[in-house]
């Protein structure tokens, strides 16, 4: 194990960390003080094209975070989230599809992988999953009538969203927004019953690391 400090990604983003890497590689773990929750993060670049994209279409990915949202259909509608407006949704991440795996660093199969934008939901950075066995909706899930939003969702999936969401919007140097990086979470690890109702909130606030964003805001 060795401490990671100022690493690297790619040749514009710097991301700073006091986690463990694992046998000297990008991928780096986390756990809370009591270390109840454990998670495996690896932070790559995204393409420039890619970031760009997300950058152009944050009215799209607007939209899109509201359909992903709780808010009732009456407010929905009201927000003109039309059938053209959802075309136009299905047509980015088309789009986007083709652009993300035109990298040899991602693949098609990415997108449904894809948890959140960030920062404020619409920003140039992804957070993915890539737990094993984690099947979690992605973000363009909703765009399907036979979705239903929230389902299969682990305890604390909102605590990860959160935290990445405060990440990517204070970076590592001088707080800056975060652009055109990617953090895969590779593993999640947290003793059953952590984070449901039965659990104690401040049980719940101090075992999880991302609760204060700062397992993926100190990922390599």
């Amino acid at each position: 194990e060795m401490d990671m400090v100022n690493v690297a990604i790619g040749s514009e983003n710097v991301v700073a960390t006091t986690g463990s890497s694992m046998d000297g590689s990008s991928l780096v773990e986390h756990q809370t003080a009591d270390r109840a929750v454990t998670l495996l993060v690896r932070a790559v670049p995204l393409p420039a094209g890619v970031a760009q994209l997300l950058e152009d279409k944050a009215g799209l990915l607007r939209s899109l975070a509201l359909l992903n949202s709780e808010n009732s259909e009456e407010e929905k509608k009201s927000a003109r989230l039309t059938s053209a407006v959802l075309a136009n949704l299905r047509e980015f991440r088309d789009s986007f599809t083709e652009t993300l795996s035109s990298s040899t660093d991602f693949e098609a199969e990415d997108i449904d992988r894809i948890w959140a934008f960030g920062p404020r939901r619409i920003g140039p950075n992804l957070l993915l999953n890539c737990i094993p066995g984690y099947e979690r909706p992605s973000v363009f899930a909703s765009l399907e009538e036979a979705c239903q939003p929230g389902a299969g969702l682990r305890p604390l999936d909102h605590c990860v969203i959160n935290g990445f969401q405060l990440a990517s919007l204070s970076g590592p140097l001088c707080e800056e927004q975060m652009m055109g990086v990617c953090f895969r979470v590779e593993g999640w690890s947290m003793p059953e019953g952590l984070g449901t109702a039965n659990t104690p909130q401040s049980t719940t606030t101090s075992s999880n690391p991302l609760t204060s964003s700062q397992a993926i805001a100190t990922s390599p």
